[in-house]
């Protein structure tokens, strides 16, 4: 039983390593281009892999008011974190 959670674990941990590189992808090419540019089936899979994440987070801020008149898109940066932390805690 215990090897079948660390192999549960470790194939989780696996994904969301590939989820922050995209999103560090998304987020490196989002500064570099912008968005109406970069209009190529890579950057879309990215977008939409990476928006399964951060959207439940945006809901929760949306609905509890918060950081509503940012600049800066709060909801991928504490995304990004909540994964990295999940992938040094599994």
């Amino acid at each position: 039983m215990i090897e079948f959670l660390d192999l549960f674990f470790s194939v989780i941990s696996f994904f969301a390593t590939i989820i922050i590189l995209m999103m560090t992808t998304r987020s490196i090419m989002s500064m570099l281009f912008d968005e109406s540019e970069i209009d190529n089936k890579f950057y879309n899979v990215i977008v939409n892999v990476t928006e399964v994440v951060i959207v439940p987070v945006r809901y929760i801020f949306r609905r509890l008011n918060w950081f509503q008149d940012t600049p800066i898109d709060v909801s991928f940066l504490v995304a990004f974190i909540v994964l990295s932390l999940f992938t040094v805690m599994a």
